[in-house]
């Protein structure tokens, strides 16, 4: 292993006397793996293009991240610039290295919308994502290029799973009852997270945002009959709104909060809510609005 860790140690430091010519290129790469991008762009498809692939997109996403903790978890492998102090850390990055949460998301994510979405252009743009995002990992130092293997392959593996069975759980988990909905909704990520002895914030925010999702879109198919407006000025309209009231949740929270004991209680309130206005307030406030039918 210290030969493989080695030679991904030579790699990053001949990619980095690019540095710092790369760095922003780099940089703005990798923020599209970052926590704040998917609070932009997952409720973008949710509110103004497709709630359909919006929802589903959401809750796998999030199964990945969840994953991807487990393994990392698992592996409890160094970053390169924890194993070697010659690598610079363009970026910060916390916790263990393999797999690669950036490039297991990009390859999900992406490689998810490639199915739905055959424009060529779009097409180019998710394969591009699927290798600079990881790429910009190791010129960042924060990655070895093994990690990126791990990434691509758990990514993939879940990619090809959800594919072929997504309809078939989209089919049961709608026809099931409300309770039931609900209670699978709570139980389950309670338990995900009771898989970790020590939690990160990170797990935290997935299980939190996981449950509020979950109850949001239980709530959203008895109680609201939410349809994208027919124009985009009006689904513009509703992306604007709906982001502005969301970061006001996010800053005001992380704000009331930022004292409060036990933390890791307090962040889990805190995504839950975002989980739930994300899927289901956020979409009832725009039928009121008169920005999409109902």
């Amino acid at each position: 292993m210290e030969a493989t860790y080695q030679w991904g140690i030579d790699l990053i430091n001949w990619m980095q006397q690019a540095s710092p010519l790369l760095d922003l290129p780099f940089v703005m790469l990798t923020v599209t793996g970052d926590q704040i991008f998917y609070m932009l762009f997952l409720p973008l498809f949710i509110w103004t293009i497709d709630q359909k692939i919006g929802l589903r997109l959401t809750v796998f996403f999030l199964i990945c991240g969840f994953l991807n903790s487990v393994a990392k978890s698992i592996a409890a492998a160094p970053r390169p610039f924890d194993y070697d102090p010659s690598v610079n850390a363009i970026v910060n990055a916390t916790g263990g290295g393999m797999p690669s949460g950036h490039t297991q998301n990009a390859l999900f994510v992406w490689g998810y919308l490639y199915k739905w979405y055959e424009n060529l252009w779009f097409r180019v743009l998710a394969i591009a994502m699927i290798i600079l995002v990881p790429l910009s990992r190791v010129y960042l130092g924060v990655h070895f290029p093994t990690d990126l293997v791990g990434g691509y392959i758990i990514g993939l593996i879940l990619l090809v799973i959800i594919l072929r069975f997504e309809n078939r759980l989209v089919s049961w988990a709608s026809g099931l009852g409300l309770v039931m909905q609900l209670l699978i909704s709570i139980v389950c990520p309670l338990l995900m997270l009771l898989l970790f002895p020590d939690p990160s914030a990170s797990e935290v925010v997935i299980c939190a945002t996981l449950m509020g999702g979950a109850i949001g879109l239980s709530l959203k198919q008895r109680y609201l009959g939410f349809q994208l407006a027919q124009t985009w000025v009006k689904r513009g309209l509703s992306y604007v709104v709906g982001i502005l009231i969301l970061f006001v949740i996010y800053i005001g929270l992380k704000s009331l909060f930022s004292e409060l004991e036990p933390a890791p209680l307090f962040r889990f309130i805190r995504y839950a809510l975002i989980g739930l206005y994300t899927v289901f307030i956020a979409p009832w406030i725009f039928t009121k609005l008169r920005l999409a039918s109902s």
